[in-house]
């Protein structure tokens, strides 16, 4: 079950979710999360999930949760809080090498990389194709178009000049 930021700002939100083994998460941005702990007893807290490369996650435990008290901004935090100091701990330097490329939670519209000279390129092809894609396809095909491109094809072949000459004839077309 996915939450949103604006349902784990909400304190009653919080306390009408069942207490479990694993926190709650709600998505900052990609590969950075804020979890929301409430075990079987105890106080509930706030936890900084963190992405690393290998598809494996880091996570630190950020304070007390602002449910039976008030926040003081040091020990209990309130969500506002709690993602500012998950933030300040996503940009500690002992991530950077290994932490995975943040990006924001949505969809991409966009190819991640430009043309580079006159050669028909495959990116060239890819984005010929997405234009019409943009114009003929469903909204949802379009994204997972560009999403596939961006992640599989562009990072391996995407700057492969043409070596069919009716790929660059269709260029011109």
């Amino acid at each position: 079950m996915k939450f949103t930021t604006e349902q784990f700002a909400d304190r009653a939100f919080r306390q009408r979710l069942h207490p479990r083994v694993t926190a709650y998460f709600c998505c900052l941005s990609v590969g950075r999360r804020l979890g929301y702990y409430r075990p079987d007893s105890g106080q509930s807290f706030w936890v900084a999930s963190l992405r690393v490369r290998g598809d494996f996650y880091r996570r630190q435990r950020l304070g007390r949760a602002d449910d039976a008290q008030s926040a003081d901004g040091s020990n209990v935090l309130d969500f506002e809080q709690a993602v500012s100091r998950a933030k300040d701990w996503f940009a500690l330097p002992e991530f950077f090498h290994e932490a995975t490329d943040t990006k924001p939670v949505g969809e991409c519209c966009e190819l991640n990389v430009c043309p580079v000279g006159d050669v028909y390129t495959v990116y060239h092809a890819i984005r010929d194709f997405l234009a019409w894609k943009r114009s003929f396809g469903t909204k949802g095909s379009f994204v997972a178009c560009v999403a596939m491109a961006n992640r599989y094809a562009l990072p391996l072949i995407g700057t492969r000049g043409s070596m069919n000459s009716r790929l660059t004839t269709c260029a011109a077309f």
